[in-house]
């Protein structure tokens, strides 16, 4: 599989993109030539992305295959990324030990 013209340009200018939103962001020099992406705080989350042609233009896709914007798009596409690694938002009440405290009052009577 060959290199396609631009291609490399375009991960170096996402690369940079992600990083500037908080990711570690690597070019592979294997082909296919891609992108691999992981967050700061724990390398085992994390994707390879690569630049395939789809539909007449160059694409970024996901490394499980799935399209993620056209090539042209790197900060529509560093925003999907960034936010399907980032961490998962907890609410305080969603841990099993978490006390509503004066947030929630239950069976209390004025």
């Amino acid at each position: 599989m060959a290199v396609m013209p631009g291609e490399e340009t375009v991960l170096r200018v996402l690369r940079e993109a992600l990083e500037d939103r908080g990711l570690k962001a690597t070019i592979t020099t294997r082909l296919p030539l891609s992108l691999v992406v992981v967050r700061h705080d724990s390398a085992a989350l994390g994707g390879r992305i690569t630049v395939r042609p789809w539909q007449g233009e160059q694409w970024l896709w996901r490394s499980w295959g799935a399209p993620i914007v056209p090539a042209e798009e790197i900060k529509a596409a560093s925003w999907q990324i960034a936010r399907a690694l980032a961490p998962p938002a907890v609410s305080p009440l969603s841990h099993r030990t978490a006390s509503p405290g004066p947030l929630i009052r239950l069976g209390t009577s004025s």
